[in-house]
This record gives structure tokens, C-alpha cells and sequence, in this order.
């Protein structure tokens, strides 16, 4: 398994994303903060993922507040396997 790191700059992050999701069957990711309208722009990519049989399992901080609660809503509504770890600062929630 290979780590990426990948900036903001040029839309690098969307890019990079849409092309692991086209040729991945399991997406392990864990983001600081995560937006619903970052995940529009890449909702067809995830909806290809999960219907070619992709897995996914994503890790959410809540405590700071910044992370969008409809991304994770979008991800546990999606129709495929997709698996939601939250933390919210005093306690933890799988989903």
C-alpha cells in the first residue's frame, strides 16, 4: 500500500481522487476536514466506485467542527459498501 500526499493547488486533490477511485476496488481515507461540495464534484467518480464493487472506508474528526455532517450523510445513503468511522472529540462512533 502505498501513502499520498497531494495539495490544493490546480485542483490536484479532485484529480488525484477521480483517478484512484477509477482504478481501485478498496478507498481507505482519513480527512481533517471534509466538505459536501467537494464531494459533489466527485459523486459520479464515487457512484462508478461503488457500482464496479468498490469498498470504501472513510475516518471523519467532528471535534473541531469543520468537517460537513451531509458529506457523511452522502456517504452512508450512497448505494454501495461504504463505511464511516467518527470521532467526535470525547467519544467515538462507527457507522
Amino acid at each position: 500500500m502505498k501513502a499520498t500526499f497531494v495539495s490544493s493547488k490546480d485542483n490536484e486533490i479532485e484529480k488525484c481522487l477521480a483517478t484512484l477511485l477509477a482504478k481501485s476496488s478498496k478507498f481507505d481515507w482519513a480527512v481533517a476536514f471534509g466538505s459536501h461540495s467537494a464531494f459533489k464534484l466527485l459523486e459520479s467518480d464515487f457512484l462508478s466506485f461503488f457500482r464496479n464493487g468498490g469498498r470504501s472506508r472513510a475516518v471523519f474528526d467532528l471535534s473541531a467542527g469543520f468537517t460537513d455532517p451531509q458529506l457523511i450523510e452522502e456517504l452512508l445513503t450512497i448505494p454501495g459498501d461504504s463505511f464511516c468511522k467518527v470521532f467526535t472529540g470525547a467519544s467515538e462512533e462507527s457507522i
